[in-house]
């Protein structure tokens, strides 16, 4: 390679070390010039000796003076030869001092800047072509917690980026070969204890003499404070935008957690809610980025409940604090492995906050270990009470709609109900008069008993709509449950597919209980359906038993709703495919279903548990996976048997031709009604027009002993009409009768000169019983 004159110098000046010592050699041309000139004339003189025999001719003057003359021409170009150089090394010694000067400005300006680099709060660093560290200083080293000996002469990339490394590190290599590098870029390096710095950064590339890239130099500013203040500023924004589209929270709750998650860089969230029943709390929601790794760990905490103070999130439900975890490794006693198991380390948790109430957890977890940030704790408790806020007006939205909800399904029942009694009326009471009118012909008593046991049941279904809607408070009375849930049972058995076997066992000696039969049909059918939902892709058995138990201590102890004591135990169970502790665990909560969307509401266990307690008893249920599910009733017996028996046996009392006014605008209810009450042998007079009934006791105030009245007429309630008819004759008793009882109650009406309020369908005991104690009571109900 040829050198330049100046690097040739720069060379010397090396050599030498100092220019002044080059100039002391420099020449002195006067003695130097004499010297070569007594030098030539010595050479000339040994020549002609030599050749031409000088010693004769030395004696001849002019021989010396041409021997001298021609010695001087010979030296004259020495001469300027000489002179020549003598110039020439003036100039290099003047070049030389300026280069040392230069290189002595350039030691000092790098020993400056050095120093600067070393100690001002700036990163930084130099990397070669490969990315090897050959300069990082020492605000780098002490921001990231490095020794020198960890990072020059190593590999940038796995020590300052080790989650991103093959990425970025094939990115340099890729500009470097390209020839350019961003002059400015944003991005993460890690910390040796694993915390994540937001670093901007200004680079530029490093070239040598020829202009072949050598590497790069950059200088980087650490913006975390600054950035982590955007970041939560944007993440509150963010939380805000999605609690102002107002969505039901099943939609909410994981919008919310993906944009905590995903504002603060951290890998999954769960959402935990208090069960204010069973006093835990359970998992409601799990975000994580779609990956495989996290699947064990979202399955695991969908299954898991926490009480309070029990594992990290019930340690915050018990502190009503926010906690923050460099790394869940360290903790001694954290249970879920399959958290470690998917490389998670940092861990944050805050509550889900009312005023004096906490409605839940939100748990945060990170691959990376981080440095707790009390600010960042602070924006996350603001965004825990925001969520509260947000899920407490749901609940109350949600407890409104339903509140509607029923109150329009109560407003339909209830014209439901005024008609389909009605019909229920006319069919009824007509087979009950055609069974008494057919009492000698039995080869019709199975028809007319099927079509009764109908109209039953359609009258029962009525009220439970009407109950379950909340226009009708539950009838109980003392029943064998026998019957109804045999009853119940042929009707499931007409539902479910053949493939599923029913076996029935009823014990002798089952005590009576006080209890609805329309809820005790209900409960059978819930039951009864579950069981086939759990057995359906296959034949199986579903087993009802009905027996009489006695609660002992040890049971009452473990089961609070039992008391000691005979009770009515009834066992519903099926071979399905069982269910596991996570399951079982939430059964009885509304609108909990593990069936498929279209198949179920969640709503039948739950309404199971809520007849049970409303009848003082309790429920209780074994399950095994691939075993199959066995529910058990207990209803305690009552003191009164044999008296709904008594009562059923007797006679319906009959009249003596006392005259009834039986007023009603649908005639085929008020033929019935004269029907059965002839039938009892009263005198009846029909009417469908209230106003004619009027002007009929008008004209003639004594001519009838009891008026029947339907409340809902086209010219005037039957309410309206009783005050009517007090005015003409106070004492004459009054029976109002009605499709949809509602709110109306018989301690508001008899004010009004009402004696009894008669519900429909009527039948010939209820209206027979209802007639004869008024007449016999002179229209005063005891």
């Amino acid at each position: 390679m040829t050198l330049s004159p100046r690097s040739t110098i720069a060379r010397s000046v090396s050599r030498s070390g100092n220019p002044s010592n080059l100039a002391e050699q420099g020449f002195r041309i006067t003695p130097t010039l004499l010297v070569t000139f007594l030098i030539v004339v010595a050479l000339l003189c040994a020549y002609e000796f030599l050749l031409s025999g000088i010693l004769h001719r030395f004696g001849k003057a002019e021989s010396f003076f041409s021997i001298s003359a021609s010695a001087l021409i010979a030296v004259i170009p020495i001469y300027l030869a000489l002179r020549r150089q003598r110039k020439l090394h003036g100039r290099v010694l003047s070049t030389l001092t300026e280069l040392k000067a230069v290189e002595a400005a350039s030691r000092e300006s790098e020993r400056r800047f050095r120093e600067m680099l070393e100690n001002v709060d700036l990163l930084a660093l130099t990397l070669d072509r490969n990315g090897v560290i050959t300069f990082c200083n020492n605000h780098m080293l002490g921001l990231t917690g490095r020794q020198p000996d960890e990072v020059q002469g190593k590999d940038y990339f796995p020590i300052f980026v080790p989650g991103s490394y093959p990425e970025r590190k094939r990115a340099f290599i890729d500009n470097i070969e390209a020839g350019a590098v961003p002059l400015h870029m944003e991005n993460q390096i890690t910390t040796k204890n694993g915390q994540l710095l937001e670093i901007v950064w200004s680079n530029t590339m490093l070239r040598d003499g020829e202009g072949k890239i050598t590497g790069t130099a950059s200088i980087g500013d650490d913006v975390t404070v600054r950035k982590r203040g955007e970041g939560r500023l944007q993440l509150q924004r963010s939380v805000t935008a999605v609690l102002a589209d107002a969505a039901p929270l099943k939609e909410t709750y994981p919008k919310i957690l993906e944009k905590i998650c995903t504002g603060l860089r951290w890998d999954m969230a769960i959402i935990w809610i208090v069960d204010r029943g069973a006093k835990v709390l359970r998992c409601a929601e799990v975000w994580h980025p779609p990956s495989t790794e996290h699947l064990a760990f979202a399955d695991e905490n969908r299954l898991r409940t926490f009480g309070i103070g029990q594992g990290l999130p019930g340690r915050v439900w018990a502190d009503g604090a926010a906690a923050w975890l460099e790394d869940i490794t360290a903790v001694a006693d954290f249970q879920r492995r399959t958290a470690i198991d998917a490389g998670m380390h940092g861990w944050i948790g805050f509550p889900i906050a009312l005023p004096k109430r906490y409605l839940g957890v939100v748990e945060l977890f990170n691959a990376q270990t981080q440095s707790p940030d009390a600010e960042m704790l602070a924006t996350l408790v603001g965004i825990g009470t925001q969520v509260g806020q947000y899920i407490d007006r749901q609940q109350l939205e949600e407890q409104l709609r339903q509140a509607q909800k029923m109150e329009a399904i109560g407003t339909l029942a209830g014209g439901v109900a005024h008609d389909f009694n009605n019909i229920l009326t006319v069919i009824n009471g007509y087979t009950e008069l055609l069974k008494i009118s057919l009492a000698d012909r039995p080869e019709f008593n199975r028809e007319l008993d099927a079509v009764a046991k109908a109209g039953s049941r359609a009258k029962d279904l009525v009220r439970q709509i009407l109950t379950f809607s909340r226009q009708e408070q539950a009838q109980r009375e003392i029943l064998q449950l026998a019957p109804v849930v045999d009853e119940a049972t042929k009707f499931l058995r007409a539902t479910i597919p053949s493939t599923i076997e029913i076996r029935s066992r009823f014990s002798a000696d089952v005590p009576t209980v006080l209890a609805d039969p329309t809820e005790i049909h209900q409960i059978v059918m819930n039951l009864g359906t579950n069981a086939w939902h759990a057995m359906r892709d296959r034949a199986g058995k579903l087993d009802v038993e009905l027996e009489s138990f006695v609660v002992d201590r040890e049971l009452a102890a473990h089961t609070p709703q039992l008391r000691e004591g005979r009770y009515a135990r009834l066992s519903v169970s099926d071979t399905g495919k069982g269910m596991d502790a996570a399951t079982l665990s939430r059964i009885f909560e509304p609108f909990f279903t593990t069936k498929v969307v279209g198949e179920g509401t969640g709503l039948g266990l739950s309404v199971v548990h809520g007849i049970m307690q409303s009848h003082d008893g309790a429920i209780t249920v074994d399950s095994e996976p691939g075993v199959g599910t066995t529910f058990r009733l207990y209803f305690p017996a009552h003191t009164s048997e044999g008296l709904t028996a008594d009562i059923q046996a007797a006679a319906t009392p009959i009249g003596t031709g006392e005259r009834v006014l039986f007023v009603d605008d649908e005639a085929p209810v008020a033929n019935l009604g004269k029907a059965i009450l002839e039938h009892l042998d009263y005198s009846v007079d029909v009417r469908t027009d209230v106003m004619e009934a009027l002007e009929l006791i008008r004209k003639d105030p004594g001519r009838f002993d009891l008026v029947i009245s339907d409340q809902t007429m086209p010219s005037m309630t039957g309410i309206d009409f009783a005050r009517q008819i007090r005015l003409i004759r106070p004492d004459l008793p009054i029976v109002l009768t009605t499709g949809y009882v509602g709110q109306l109650k018989i301690e508001q009406l008899r004010p009004l000169g009402i004696s009894e309020l008669l519900p429909k369908p009527l039948t010939i005991r209820s209206l027979g019983e209802v007639v004869h104690r008024l007449l016999a009571d002179g229209g005063q109900r005891s």
